[in-house]
């Protein structure tokens, strides 16, 4: 919370979404790339591999850079005071309907008939990178601004 506080909301989610990026990037090329996936891989084939496991633990990291946290701090500072229990509650709902339907949709995006692996680390990273774009042009900086400085960003 201090670091955030301390770089500011946005450089905090753009800092967190960059590394999603990057790892998920990562992910899908080496997936796109090495599609063998049995005991016979070349010694570089089995390093990039491992990277991508890697990389799926800075997926994690990056989350909590960004999305996981600013969401709860953005959600309780956008709103007007009249409507922040409601819009809150909304926003939670919404955010957690999400994650539900997330948790339900991945497996069947992984499976080979789908979107494959690979498939589906590059549509997230797409997504990401929509979400680097929303952030980087639409989402103003909060942090340091009392709540009527941040309902005037918002009019």
């Amino acid at each position: 919370m201090l670091l955030i506080d301390h770089i500011g909301r946005k450089r905090s989610l753009i800092s967190g979404i960059v590394v999603q990026q990057i790892s998920m990037l990562y992910i899908a090329i080496t997936l796109t790339v090495e599609t063998s996936l049995d005991n016979d891989q070349s010694p570089s084939a089995k390093r990039a591999s491992l990277g991508a496991i890697v990389f799926i633990y800075f997926v994690g990291i990056g989350w909590a850079m960004g999305w996981n946290s600013i969401q709860y701090l953005l959600n309780a500072e956008i709103f007007p005071l009249q409507v922040r229990a409601t819009g809150s509650s909304l926003l939670m709902c919404f955010h957690y309907a999400n994650r539900y339907g997330l948790s339900k949709a991945v497996p069947s995006m992984l499976l080979q008939g789908s979107l494959k692996p690979e498939g589906t680390f590059w549509f997230f990273s797409l997504l990401t990178f929509f979400g680097l774009l929303w952030t980087w042009f639409l989402l103003p900086e909060t942090a340091g601004r009392t709540l009527e400085e941040t309902n005037g960003l918002f009019n």
